[in-house]
């Protein structure tokens, strides 16, 4: 089960990459890094809950987490006009 979800996280952030180095645009280089800080926020959450806490955990768990989440939210917003 955990195999399937480090699958679909890890799957998002190479497609994400994937339309950054297609595109080259500033929305696809914000999701491109929103993905890659989701990983890293995920990877740092399964480090806690398989091989304990370390120090500064909580930080960076949220502190990528909040960043994933404005950088792909900002990445849909960039570059329109209204």
């Amino acid at each position: 089960m955990r195999y399937r979800s480090i699958t679909v996280i890890a799957t998002m952030a190479w497609q994400a990459i994937a339309r950054w180095h297609a595109r080259g645009t500033a929305d696809a280089r914000l999701a491109a890094i929103g993905a890659m800080t989701f990983l890293v926020s995920d990877a740092s959450l399964a480090w806690g809950k398989f091989r304990g806490d370390f120090a500064g955990s909580a930080l960076l768990v949220l502190g990528t987490y909040w960043l994933a989440q404005w950088c792909i939210a900002r990445s849909v917003t960039t570059g329109r006009t209204t």
